[in-house]
């Protein structure tokens, strides 16, 4: 094996190690913001269910309810 081979090894290994760093940082930033979107639309939900709630005994004095959630 001559040296250029070696050269050549060293490129091609640091590149894939580049490649390898930016689909890692990529994919977990991926993961990052689907966690964040689901966290999102969790709240919203209970949101819309609380609102619903409160609406239906708001008008009804005197009324104790206790809503499942």
């Amino acid at each position: 094996m001559n040296k250029k081979a070696q050269a050549e090894k060293i490129f091609v290994y640091a590149l894939m190690v580049i490649i390898v760093g930016l689909m890692l940082i990529y994919g977990y930033k991926g993961i990052k913001g689907m966690v964040g979107q689901g966290e999102a639309v969790q709240f919203a939900q209970f949101k819309s269910e609380m609102e619903t709630n409160f609406d239906a005994v708001r008008y009804r004095f005197g009324t104790v309810t206790q809503p499942i959630i």
